[in-house]
């Protein structure tokens, strides 16, 4: 069938508090005002809480922030999904959270900086073979930044992550390794 397709939705300079994750369920495309320092578009998430998930088929069922690996079919999907000039942070940290969970097929960061989770920064983690069955492959990264979180930078997992790009990330001051595959 044809992928539903979302809409371009762009955050003008400003911090924007969210109270629980942002789950992409269609092609997306996500743009903040690119700045320096912190950025002029701030998405901010509480403590505990995984920013943005970008789905892939069947991964999405409902809005559960206490366990986001846990959703079970649907068919929405946010493949081919763009996330661009937006810094992501966590304002604590006590259970694992990540910035960035992708799940979704083709996902695009650019110019994104994630910083302050308990969890990963940047998580990618996608197999068909998994109930429910995720496919990540031929994501992208470009100018990102992934910093001050718990777990690893950039994390990469599972047999559908792979034909992945990578240019231009700056990992700094994680718990775990810079880039971890």
């Amino acid at each position: 069938g044809n992928l539903p397709v979302g809409k371009r939705w762009q955050f003008g300079f400003g911090a924007y508090q969210f109270a629980r994750t942002i789950n992409v369920i269609r092609s997306m495309y996500m743009q903040g005002v690119h700045g320096m320092g912190f950025g002029g578009t701030q998405f901010v998430f509480p403590e505990g809480v995984t920013g943005v998930i970008v789905h892939s088929n069947f991964s999405f069922e409902g809005f559960d922030d206490q366990d986001p690996e846990e959703f079970v079919a649907d068919g929405e999907r946010g493949d081919w999904t763009v996330l661009t000039d937006i810094y992501i942070f966590a304002q604590g940290k006590t259970t694992e959270a990540h910035g960035v969970f992708v799940k979704g097929f083709s996902t695009r960061l650019e110019n994104i900086a994630v910083y302050g989770f308990a969890g990963n920064g940047i998580h990618i983690k996608a197999s068909t073979g998994d109930t429910p069955g995720t496919n990540a492959n031929c994501w992208k990264l470009t100018n990102c930044r992934s910093g001050v979180n718990d777990g690893h930078g950039l994390f990469v997992q599972g047999a559908d992550a792979n034909a992945g790009h990578c240019f231009g990330l700056d990992t700094y001051a994680n718990g775990g390794w810079g880039i971890y595959e």
